[in-house]
């Protein structure tokens, strides 16, 4: 009985080497030797009734003399007696990887798995295999769940899931169990805060990554969403410092960078235009594929009266973003700037478009066709963006300039009254003058 045993945990040993070593021929010429004797002592082995660790030891030494298929079969059979033998599903899983195309292995884990309904690791772990299906991974943490209610990774994972499939209140729910579980779990605080971003929850966000950063003051990406939080609430001086000190812990934090941007943009004041320009261009070191960067280096020029300029920056957003409808119609309104009015109206034409009831892409299309003299495509312009948005007062007051000049006296009063009553000052400028 003892050599038996002694047997058995040399076995174990050389299956741990083979793990360790990768393949059988890796092995010593004396562990071949040991391995054939042992298979030899094995075959005159008779017991009455075969133990999980029987088949077990059958299913690897037949593993190790090549017969694939024969090793999972005593596996499976292993497992059958003892759905709790994890070495055997180990090895099920991978020797079905090296012998099956991949349809076909699922397809056997999943027999293998079925046999051992209790086993609430082993659905754990086809829910972690299942990568971006986040449904199929749901299903599966929630088995895992149903089995082990106080599985605290489980209800993390299917946290996860649930908020990648847009159910950020499931998603909250199952990390505040997993914190219940696990009072320090980091991820699970800066998981649910991101959530509660998602819900509009800033406040609630905000508490949630505050307990995030005190856990671990280290990680950039706590600052990063904080920033987003603040930025939410309109902090933006507070939003601006949280993408510092992410930046500050990772000095790459391309986002970062466009993040902080973008809240210097909304400070509104001319030294902040520039330094906003030296975050896009950081982030654009750092991601040259980044069109959203190129986009808002672009607005921060127009604000600073680079007009040349931010046409370069559109013209590359739109390079890499072919469809970018807002670039389109900042590189338009920006070449009207330069008088460029046929470049503007073809760029007016991209945006309409992608965008056929945008009023505003009508209405500055409009103004200049007006500027060519084209007044029959100005006039259907601004009728189109009329017809769109019925309080556009701009388009009214340009409508009635142009009926003015057509010499639609009383038309042109008309849309100028309108403009006044949405709120046009200046179309009491020319009623008081023309519309008497």
């Amino acid at each position: 009985m003892c050599g038996v045993i002694v047997n058995r945990l040399l076995v174990l040993v050389d299956w741990f080497l083979v793990i360790s070593y990768g393949t059988f021929k890796q092995l010593t010429i004396m562990k071949k030797r040991y391995l054939t004797f042992f298979l030899i002592l094995s075959s005159l082995s008779v017991y009455s009734q075969q133990s999980a660790l029987d088949y077990f030891n059958s299913g690897f030494l037949k593993y190790l003399t090549g017969d694939k298929m024969g090793a999972i079969g005593d596996y499976v059979k292993a497992i059958k007696l003892n759905p709790d033998y994890v070495i055997g599903h180990i090895d099920v899983n991978k020797l079905t990887m090296n012998v099956k195309g991949e349809d076909e292995n699922n397809q056997d884990k999943n027999k293998v798995k079925k046999s051992s309904p209790d086993f609430a690791e082993t659905y754990f772990s086809r829910g972690i295999e299942k990568g971006e299906d986040h449904k199929g991974a749901i299903h599966e943490f929630n088995k895992a769940i149903s089995l082990k209610p106080n599985f605290t990774e489980a209800y993390y994972y299917k946290g996860y899931h649930e908020g990648s499939t847009g159910h950020h209140k499931k998603a909250i729910d199952d990390f505040s169990k997993a914190i219940a579980l696990n009072p320090d779990l980091t991820d699970a605080y800066y998981n649910r805060g991101i959530a509660k971003i998602k819900l509009n929850d800033q406040k609630g966000a905000m508490k949630d990554i505050n307990k995030a950063i005190a856990l671990n003051p280290d990680f950039s990406e706590t600052y990063f969403k904080r920033g987003i939080s603040k930025d939410k609430s309109k902090d933006k001086r507070g939003a601006i410092i949280d993408y510092s000190r992410a930046i500050k812990l990772n000095p790459d934090f391309a986002d970062a960078y466009f993040n902080r941007g973008i809240e210097k943009i909304n400070m509104e004041r001319h030294e902040y235009y520039k330094a906003a320009i030296y975050d896009f261009n950081k982030a654009i070191s750092l991601k040259p594929d980044f069109p959203e960067a190129y986009y808002y280096r672009g607005v921060a020029k127009n604000k600073l009266k680079d007009n040349k300029g931010a046409v370069e920056d559109y013209s590359k957003a739109i390079e890499l973003k072919s469809r970018y409808s807002d670039a389109y119609f900042n590189r338009a309104h920006t070449k009207d700037n330069l008088h460029d009015y046929k470049g503007s109206i073809n760029d007016y034409n991209e945006v309409i478009k992608f965008n056929p009831d945008m009023a505003e892409a009508y209405y500055y299309r409009g103004v200049a066709n007006g500027k060519i003299k084209d007044k029959k495509g100005a006039l259907e312009d601004y009728n189109k963006a009329i017809k769109i948005n019925i309080d556009f007062e701009k388009a009214y007051y340009h409508r009635g300039l142009l009926k003015m000049l057509s010499g639609e006296k009383e038309n042109a009063c008309v849309d100028w009254r309108r403009a006044g009553e949405l709120g046009y000052k200046h179309a009491y400028v020319l009623i008081k003058e023309y519309c008497k």
